[in-house]
């Protein structure tokens, strides 16, 4: 079937999914936002070190997630985590989203893929 709004749409260029709930990261309050495989490359979404952030690389790492700019600077001081706790599990950080980036709200601390 493929995905015929690709095709034959000429206003939708891509689709992503997205949602978001309270949770404690490392015991520390923020939003939390679950995004699909798309959501990044489909925003332009670039890492602090202007690296884009890909569908691909997150794909491959199940247990990954990648912070947001002013939650990490504010819970890690500027060090970067090699995991952190969500839900009881420990989850590697993929990458530190750019400072500019944001979707929704600019309380979201965490993005999981």
């Amino acid at each position: 079937m493929g995905c015929w709004w690709k095709s034959d749409s000429r206003v939708i260029e891509g689709a992503a999914t997205y949602s978001w709930s309270e949770q404690d990261v490392d015991q520390i309050p923020t939003v939390s936002a679950r995004v699909g495989d798309a959501f990044f490359p489909l925003f332009g979404a670039r890492s602090f070190e202007g690296r884009s952030i890909s569908g691909d690389s997150l794909r491959g790492c199940p247990n990954c997630v990648v912070l947001a700019y002013d939650f990490w600077r504010r819970a890690y001081h500027g060090k970067i985590p090699e995991t952190v706790a969500i839900r009881g599990r420990r989850m590697r950080v993929a990458g530190i989203l750019d400072k500019r980036f944001w979707f929704l709200t600019h309380r979201i601390g965490i993005w999981e893929s």
